[in-house]
């Protein structure tokens, strides 16, 4: 979250652990998941995906009202920075770990996904001029994620058949 560095005017954003709470609640779900029915490999990168767009969006965030980056540039750099620190590292340990790539239908779907979080948001924030750090705010930012993530399950749900 520090890149890119934190400005004066985020000192005084207070985040109630609620609103973290929002951030990792589908995380845990999939990890919940996972160990309860051993499908470590086919939920690792679900998992990494859910948080990859979880960075896109906060970054979204954080770069229209910190930083005041023009739209479509700030699409372009929060999606890059999700795909950057989280989701190509997982697909390389995707690989190291499990020993499988992601399948083509599977990547494309999850590439896919990682766009429209950060066009969700957008369309989101479109007209709201100031950020309030809420525990609604936080509820949105989830429900994009979590409606993305049960698409990317729903697929992979469908190749496992």
């Amino acid at each position: 979250m520090r890149f890119p560095k934190k400005i004066e005017t985020e000192n005084q954003n207070l985040y109630d652990a609620r609103i973290i709470e929002t951030n990792i609640i589908i995380g845990l779900a999939i990890c919940g998941i996972s160990a309860i029915t051993g499908m470590k490999k086919e939920l690792f990168m679900i998992y990494a995906t859910c948080y990859s767009m979880h960075l896109i969006i906060n970054t979204f965030v954080r770069l229209k009202y910190y930083f005041y980056v023009s739209d479509l540039k700030n699409i372009l750099i929060s999606i890059g920075k999700g795909a950057m620190f989280i989701f190509i590292p997982s697909l390389i340990i995707q690989k190291v770990v499990f020993n499988e790539f992601v399948n083509l239908t599977m990547l494309f779907t999850m590439v896919i996904a990682l766009i429209l979080s950060a066009i969700a948001i957008y369309i989101k924030k479109k007209k709201v001029e100031t950020e309030d750090i809420t525990v609604n705010n936080g509820y949105i930012h989830m429900k994009i994620v979590l409606t993305l993530t049960l698409i990317i399950s729903g697929v992979q749900f469908i190749q496992l058949m």
